[in-house]
């Protein structure tokens, strides 16, 4: 769109420059962050003037207003700035211009919009029969979307405290319709909104479980599509339901990513009205470099004394755990999930894998007696009503908040705990109660989670045990990733020989187009072996950036850009110790 405008300037059509520049801003607002929401707007600002399209510049001022606003804590309402201060006069000047409806719509969609956010949902309802007038001449225009959709939270949020009228209930009712219709002819940018919709109404038909769930989803499709606005709302409204169930402990986790999303956003007014809220509790997560930083220095400064280094015994524990290059990935997989059982002591296992943007058991053990002498009846006291209630072998409530708080859950009783007792899993549940959930990474990256039931006469899992049991789950998820890539690579081979392709030389089969140093053939025979960043560096004796330039190095010169398909190439070019 911005090149469609610039292009249209340069050779002089200025009303399709002016189409493209007012689609561009539109688009932007809510896809981008605040910052660079307010850049585009600069610079569009400076081909509007040569345009003379009123509109176009009419909106962009109204719209800078707005991001004005936003940064400023004090922000609750969007106020249309005036000379004299009067908002009803600038009001009526815009009502007498001959685009004047078009703009009353846009002001009627922010003042919608910022009433909700800031919690007077009242006022959002108001300021959306405001707009009723003014819809025919906006109904081009994406404002129409906005607006609807917050004046659905508002009313939703309104009938926890009154009774809306037939009026209301009516314009409830249409209005998620409406975003069903465009749902369908759209899921990609409307889905996660309906979503959010549904959970907010909350029709008798759904249960509390599919509340939770619909909250879920939206949040991860809003997050994953960078829809700010819808991010941020969603995680908020799912806070303020936990709350009011009286579910602190997770509604805080659910306020924490609500302040995390708003801050991405760029809306300080919105993070300003939280931290008043809430205090200083609610804190941005650590930027990168700092993140880093803390990283190498943390382990350090936490280690207690006369323990032996954790990340030397994890190392050594890895290395032990290296398998020859022709072993059978299944078989390797196997022995990995089978160390897991035996180092755990659980009665019942399961490895879930992040993939394909939801939770997938990767492996279960489903607590039989044990070919190593170990006690049957010890084995078996995880679960004896033989099956998963929900039939996917793990508590989906639980794993799912141990991935997003990304930190070991554990209870001595589950059905106990208010958060997860009421998962359908553990419906018939006979065990002693004693479960945990581990997250795991690959890569610094989140790849799944760990999911184990104990006898009740487990002891409670110590640090450097879980940290094992991690290691051991990474390496498991690392071979079922590695074992993918190399089977998508054989079906592919097989699919162009039976097309009958040219059989030409593959360019990559002489090696790298430039060869690897000796320092990055080092790393990579580490990175083959599922070592992380951090745990080369520590071998090698430099630091994880280090390790960081020699990997991107890797992946340049072997045209890959994961670690398993640098090893799979590597694998190919015979790169690889065997």
């Amino acid at each position: 769109m911005w090149e469609a405008s610039r292009v249209c300037v340069e050779s002089g059509d200025y009303v399709f420059g002016s189409y493209a520049l007012g689609g561009l801003i539109n688009m932007s607002y809510g896809n981008f962050p605040l910052p660079k929401f307010d850049r585009i707007l600069r610079r569009s600002l400076q081909i509007s003037e040569l345009t003379n399209e009123e509109l176009v510049y009419t909106n962009i001022m109204i719209y800078r207003q707005l991001c004005d606003q936003l940064r400023s804590p004090d922000c609750r309402n969007f106020m249309l700035g005036a000379e004299d201060g009067d908002e009803a006069r600038a009001l009526e000047e815009v009502g007498r211009q001959e685009i004047g409806a078009v703009t009353l719509y846009q002001i009627y969609t922010y003042k919608t919009q910022l009433h909700y956010l800031f919690g007077n949902a009242e006022e959002a309802i108001r300021c959306a029969r405001l707009a009723d007038p003014y819809e025919v001449s906006a109904v081009q225009s994406p404002h129409k979307f906005v607006l609807r959709f917050y004046e659905t939270l508002a009313l939703a949020s309104a009938a926890r405290t009154r009774e809306l009228s037939d009026a209301e209930q009516r314009r409830l009712r249409d209005r998620q319709r409406e975003f069903a219709r465009y749902a369908r002819m759209s899921p990609e940018r409307f889905g996660h909104s309906l979503k959010l919709m549904r959970a907010e109404i909350r029709g008798p038909e759904f249960t509390e479980s599919d509340v939770m769930r619909l909250y879920d989803e939206a949040i991860d499709l809003a997050s994953r599509k960078r829809d700010w606005h819808v991010w941020a709302v969603a995680c908020e409204c799912a806070a303020a339901y936990y709350q009011r169930q009286d579910r602190r402990r997770i509604a805080a986790v659910y306020w924490q990513e609500a302040y995390e999303a708003y801050d991405r956003w760029g809306i300080e007014a919105k993070c300003a009205d939280l931290r008043g809220r809430f205090g200083q509790r609610l804190m941005p997560r650590a930027t990168g470099e700092a993140a880093a930083a803390a990283e190498e220095t943390g382990p350090v400064a936490r280690q207690p004394a006369g323990f032996p280094d954790d990340e030397q015994w994890l190392l050594r524990l890895k290395e032990s755990l290296s398998f020859p290059a022709d072993l059978d990935f299944e078989q390797t997989k196997s022995l990995l999930w089978d160390r897991i059982i035996r180092l755990s002591q659980a009665s019942y296992g399961c490895l879930v894998a992040w993939r394909d943007e939801e939770l997938r058991v990767e492996r279960r053990w489903n607590g039989a007696p044990r070919v190593d002498g170990g006690s049957g009846a010890a084995r078996t006291g995880g679960r004896r009503n033989g099956g998963r209630a929900n039939g996917e072998g793990f508590p989906r409530s639980m794993a799912q908040y141990a991935f997003r708080i990304d930190q070991p859950v554990q209870t001595e009783n589950v059905l106990e705990d208010d958060l997860f007792r009421d998962d359908p899993y553990f419906r018939g549940y006979k065990g002693s109660g004693t479960v945990c959930c581990l997250p795991v990474h690959l890569h610094e990256e989140p790849a799944g989670v760990l999911y184990l039931e104990f006898p009740a006469s487990a002891h409670p899992l110590q640090d450097q045990r879980r940290h094992a049991l991690t290691v051991l789950s990474a390496q498991t998820l690392f071979y079922a990733r590695l074992a993918e890539t190399l089977r998508a690579q054989a079906v592919g081979a097989e699919a162009e020989a039976s097309a009958g392709q040219s059989a030409e030389a593959d360019p990559y089969e002489a090696g790298p187009f430039v060869p690897l140093s000796d320092r990055e053939y080092e790393v990579l025979q580490l990175i083959s072996q599922g070592l992380t960043n951090k745990e080369i560096a520590i071998q090698l004796g430099v630091t994880p950036g280090t390790v960081k330039v020699h990997t991107h190095n890797i992946f340049n010169k072997l045209n890959v850009n994961r670690r398993t398909q640098a090893i799979a190439q590597a694998r190919r070019l015979k790169l690889l110790d065997s």
